[in-house]
């Protein structure tokens, strides 16, 4: 069974988040409601994942508890912040740089049990998780470029899944199409985004780039990034 640790200033949301964790037969073999206590408790309890939702800033001389910070120490666990406000600057770095076993999703709207426990198992995983809600509010704060135009509708559905950083096999559940139809339409978005001249797996990070930051505006970050690659 899935061992986590709950780190949630506000104590319903944390007896909340206890109770439908346990639905889902995830184990909270810890709570606490600041950074000294989160600090204690994955040492203390060794957890598979932890889920952080108090603030970012320091408490006092303790250490901020940042996804980067609790994986410096405890590679093996995985992250998954939940916030309450959108921080850019975070859900940006996670999708640029992919870190292994972090995750980023908002407390607001509330996330369905499904969602959260998806979040959970592929940060515990190894893998990056964005809530795709996140994505949709960096999209909407920038103008609206006619790059994108160019996407099917189911291109760009996909092209969102993929943003949110499931796999192609993943994206088959979530559309309910072969491996075979998703790697054609992801090589079609690649064509049409004019991303040839690269690595399937740098072209993907090129096309999520372009689809969080819209437009030609992101042609220059996105080289920046296949170069640094």
């Amino acid at each position: 069974m899935t061992r986590a640790v709950i780190a949630e200033d506000s104590p319903l949301l944390r007896e909340g988040l206890d109770a439908v964790l346990a639905l889902a037969e995830i184990s909270v073999v810890a709570k606490t409601g600041n950074a000294a206590g989160l600090w204690r408790a994955l040492a203390q309890t060794a957890p598979d994942v932890v889920l952080v939702g108090i603030p970012a800033a320091p408490v006092g001389c303790h250490e901020a508890p940042t996804a980067d910070a609790i994986r410096l120490r405890y590679p093996r666990v995985g992250v998954l912040v939940l916030s309450a406000h959108l921080d850019a600057a975070l859900a940006r770095a996670l999708i640029n740089r992919r870190p292994v076993g972090a995750g980023y999703m908002l407390k607001q709207p509330v996330p369905k049990l499904a969602a959260l426990v998806r979040a959970l198992r592929v940060v515990q995983s190894g893998g990056t998780f964005v809530d795709p809600a996140v994505i949709e509010r960096l999209r909407s704060a920038r103008p609206r470029r006619n790059v994108l135009d160019c996407l099917s509708e189911r291109e760009r559905e996909i092209l969102a899944l993929m943003a949110a950083g499931r796999t192609n096999s993943a994206i088959c559940e979530v559309v309910s199409l072969s491996p075979k139809t998703v790697e054609t339409h992801v090589r079609a978005i690649f064509n049409k985004l004019d991303l040839r001249a690269a690595p399937d797996d740098h072209r993907r990070v090129l096309a999520v780039l372009r689809y969080v930051q819209g437009g030609d505006g992101a042609r220059g970050a996105a080289a920046g990034l296949a170069n640094a690659a």
